[in-house]
């Protein structure tokens, strides 16, 4: 019986090869992740990149200088006025304190200044005000008190601290010794603090300049426009004359009435 023969392979038959291990290593070098000692050392590299940058902002940044006391009587000491008894800050040297801080003498600036200054007088600023003033800021330089002065501009658009600016003002403007202001100085003020603020003030201005009804004005005086020109419709709707309004509002609300019908 003859022996048996092997079955040939079907050609038709596919067959799975394993492809040769260098082939292999090859194909699995094109699909790798980056290793984790790669990604470690990168993740490294970026942190102490990082710390660097931290250090160099830590050594190049400087915080400002603390107030010092010393600093700010040497301040005080380039505007005093040698030749005055109590070496005060006078008008000549107020004016080259406001030229150092860049305000101009016709703004509210002086007199905004000098109310959170707790100055007496106008144009004048004693050792001690100076001082405590600064001392509270922590200022000691112009630089230092023109950071302020934004927010103070600001605060006075409140109406109760600008009221307390506008009582201020007076004992702050007038002759030191004298009980009144001198009308033409009450004018410029009210000009310059209230500007067009209230409708009333350019006409009471007007009224004033016009009529001259008086020489000075007083501190009730001085007090009530505000609180008139607050209070009070422009066409002075239902005012009345018999009220406690002193006798300069009740003229000035003839004076318009006349104004009215010419």
């Amino acid at each position: 019986m003859p022996p048996k023969r092997k079955a040939k392979s079907d050609s038709t038959t596919k067959t799975t090869t394993t492809p040769p291990k260098r082939a292999r290593n090859a194909t699995n070098k094109t699909t790798k992740t980056v290793p984790k000692q790669v990604y470690h050392s990168t993740h490294v590299s970026h942190r102490k990149c990082r710390v660097a940058n931290s250090f160099c902002f830590f050594y190049s940044y400087r915080a400002p200088p603390k107030f010092s006391i010393k600093t700010c009587e040497k301040w005080y000491q380039k505007y005093k006025d040698t030749d005055d008894p109590d070496e005060n800050i006078t008008p000549e040297g107020a004016q080259q304190f406001f030229e150092d801080l860049g305000v101009s003498l016709e703004s509210v600036y002086p007199i905004l200044i000098g109310w959170k200054m707790k100055a007496d007088r106008m144009g004048f600023f004693t050792k001690k005000e100076w001082m405590n003033a600064m001392t509270t800021l922590q200022v000691d330089s112009p630089e230092r008190l023109k950071a302020y002065l934004l927010s103070w501009s600001k605060c006075i658009e409140n109406d109760n601290e600008f009221k307390a600016m506008y009582l201020y003002t007076f004992n702050f403007a007038k002759t030191a010794g004298q009980k009144s202001m001198d009308v033409d100085l009450a004018l410029a003020l009210w000009a310059l603090l209230f500007g067009s603020k209230y409708q009333h003030i350019p006409s009471f201005i007007e009224f004033v300049q016009e009529t001259k009804p008086v020489k000075v004005i007083n501190k009730d005086q001085w007090s009530s426009l505000l609180d008139f020109a607050r209070t009070v419709p422009y066409d002075l709707a239902g005012y009345d004359s018999t009220t406690s309004w002193p006798v300069l509002f009740d003229d000035y609300a003839t004076w318009r009435s006349k104004k009215a019908v010419e």
